[in-house]
């Protein structure tokens, strides 16, 4: 069977082509790793919510588009799988793992032939491993990809319902009974999903307090800070902006915007060191971690 290979950016598929590997490759893209992702939705209504949310973030004015894109994605990829075999290409990182959470959940249970290329962390390349290989490397990964057998596409489809339900005990009931072997990087990234929560100490997430922190220390750089403290850094620019964007928002806000951007430049105001010396409390603005709607 000829391969198609898939992942969530062009970067890495263009890699696939000049590596003259065979196949067919499909962009599949989304940002699983933020906005609202609530279990029971039927199709229309899935499409219609991250479109929106989507477009709002990511694409002004374009929701339509997006949701044609969307859809079109879909209906490619289960039209590939009916006589190639799909080659799911993931690095270790959160918003690499949402994505192979979501594509092996769909693969459950159908008759596909399927494989991954995960090749985990690469020494002294954090976050997205696939994106950052060369040739060779590319072309190793690939002779040494894996089949998506049933224990996998299992645990894929048990943590994305995990990960789209109403209460975040879903996640931390799947982390204390399942067995991860299958998926060897995904407990660590549904920990660090976890820790988008607003921690009870502060109310801040863990992305939005090291933000928070990277500005109180008068890092120059503060998003090349900020990925240097995670330890599989996952935050793209744009997520990186928008979080930037909320804690600059509301009445009492911890962050001032200085110079808007692509990566708006910002600064700390006195509330916000306040909220890191624990004399004060982040109360977010209504969003979603996953399934999970904050108020």
């Amino acid at each position: 069977m000829q391969p198609v290979h898939v992942h969530g950016g062009s970067v890495l598929l263009d890699k696939l082509a000049r590596a003259r590997l065979p196949g067919a490759r499909l962009e599949w893209s989304e940002v699983l790793c933020d906005g609202p992702t609530p279990a029971g939705l039927d199709p229309d209504a899935w499409y219609d919510l991250r479109a929106a949310y989507l477009a709002q973030s990511f694409a002004p004015d374009a929701k339509d588009e997006v949701r044609e894109r969307l859809v079109a994605q879909d209906r490619a990829l289960a039209a590939m799988a009916v006589s190639a075999e799909i080659v799911l290409w993931f690095g270790p990182e959160l918003f690499c793992q949402a994505l192979l959470m979501r594509l092996a959940a769909w693969l459950h249970g159908r008759t596909v032939t399927a494989s991954l290329v995960g090749p985990g962390d690469l020494p002294g390349r954090p976050g997205c491993s696939v994106g950052q290989m060369i040739d060779v490397e590319l072309k190793a990964a690939f002779a040494a990809r894996v089949p998506l057998d049933a224990a996998a596409t299992g645990l894929a489809a048990r943590a994305w319902a995990a990960y789209t339900a109403p209460d975040a005990a879903a996640v931390e009931a799947l982390l204390a009974r399942d067995d991860f072997t299958p998926l060897p990087y995904l407990a660590d990234a549904l920990r660090r999903h976890l820790a988008e929560l607003p921690a009870a100490s502060d109310g801040l997430a863990q992305s939005e307090r090291l933000i928070v922190s990277a500005h109180a220390a008068g890092s120059p750089e503060p998003f090349a800070t900020v990925a240097a403290a995670e330890a599989r850094p996952w935050l793209t620019d744009t997520l990186y902006a928008g979080i930037v964007r909320r804690l600059a928002s509301g009445p009492a806000p911890l962050l001032t915007i200085t110079a808007d951007g692509r990566v708006p430049r910002a600064a700390i105001t006195p509330r916000g060191r306040d909220v890191l010396a624990g004399s004060d409390r982040w109360l977010t603005p209504a969003r979603w971690v996953g399934g999970v709607k904050l108020p």
